[in-house]
């Protein structure tokens, strides 16, 4: 019986297939801009080369930080209400 950990695609193999399904539409957008699918694929290419010449195989694993946006404006920047 196979594993059923390894039953499915990878999110990583689910995401990059529903970005090349439709290029052209919106993946993400802010106040000021957006990008399209095909936009964040080579957003996702363009990360995987840095981190490649930095010398990380496929499959390492990499972590990411979360700075809330609060934390984005300059000391002493009043918040909006």
């Amino acid at each position: 019986m196979s594993d059923p950990l390894y039953a499915f695609p990878t999110v990583c193999g689910q995401t990059l297939r529903a970005l090349a399904r439709y290029p052209s539409r919106t993946a993400f957008s802010w106040p000021g801009g957006s990008i399209t699918y095909q936009g964040a694929t080579e957003l996702i290419g363009r990360m995987q080369k840095v981190f490649m010449q930095l010398g990380l195989q496929p499959g390492a694993r990499v972590g990411r930080r979360y700075v809330p946006r609060s934390r984005w404006r300059p000391r002493g920047a009043r918040q909006r209400p």
